[in-house]
């Protein structure tokens, strides 16, 4: 909802349909009692950016046990909610981010892979992958080895799993977040020359596909051309000689 009020139609026009369809409502319901002033693009940029961020949270995206504040966990002797275990403990242990060089890389090589999808169905891909890990690689793994009385025991290799998991989200959330402003810049740009009448070349457009169009104009219209050029020559030599027959006359 909120990427499409950013988004160029004529370049989103260029990404092949979707499967199954997007279904964009045309408006929210939790935004019905904000201001004008608090639905500005500024804002609808702000809650983007919110929401991929939360996307990669997840826990976020985990309806049952109240997205896992219901269930209790022990580590190292503390309890916890799943939900605050994730939510607060493990983001402060998380190690430092990589060399700038291989984020880069790493961005580099995996970026492709969103260019022939369309924003808006990605991000539809995205959550379910994200409620797959939290449904499959955390709450699963709770249902298949707790069971027991009290809270279920995290242990030291579960930790480092699920602090590991968490990293790579963490990373993985903000170079999908990165990918998704710069679409955004994209979409502007587009825009911008759209209206100037200039082309803009994306990624996602074939330059073969517009050559093609481009023969196939050329082919109708070139020959069309050629045919009134010469209409008018023959309309203008006869002209001509009647006006110099007129004035040998005079």
């Amino acid at each position: 909802y909120f990427f499409e009020h950013f988004a160029h139609d004529a370049l989103l026009n260029e990404f092949p349909k979707p499967k199954e369809p997007i279904g964009t409502p045309d408006r929210l319901k939790a935004l019905a009692k904000l201001t004008s002033v608090e639905q500005s693009p500024s804002h609808y940029l702000r809650w983007l950016v919110t929401l991929i961020g939360d996307l990669h949270q997840p826990l976020h995206l985990l309806q049952d046990a109240n997205h896992g504040r219901n269930i209790k966990v022990l580590y190292r002797g503390n309890e916890y909610s799943l939900f605050a275990f994730w939510e607060d403990f493990l983001p402060k242990q998380l190690r430092p981010l990589s060399a700038n060089k291989f984020l880069d890389e790493q961005y580099k090589a995996r970026s492709p892979a969103w260019w022939d999808r369309l924003p808006t169905e990605l991000f539809r891909e995205w959550a379910k992958e994200l409620s797959g890990i939290a449904c499959g690689q955390i709450l699963g793994v709770i249902q298949e080895q707790g069971g027991g009385p009290g809270p279920f025991r995290v242990d030291e290799e579960l930790a480092r799993k699920w602090k590991e998991q968490s990293y790579e989200l963490t990373v993985l959330g903000g170079q999908r977040l990165a990918w998704v402003l710069k679409e955004i810049l994209e979409h502007r740009r587009h825009k911008v020359a759209h209206k100037e009448g200039r082309g803009r070349f994306h990624p996602k457009r074939s330059w073969k596909k517009s050559l093609a169009i481009n023969v196939g104009i050329a082919a109708c219209v070139v020959p069309l051309l050629l045919l009134a050029l010469r209409w008018h020559e023959g309309v203008g030599g006869l002209v001509l000689r009647r006006l110099m027959r007129e004035h040998l006359k005079m």
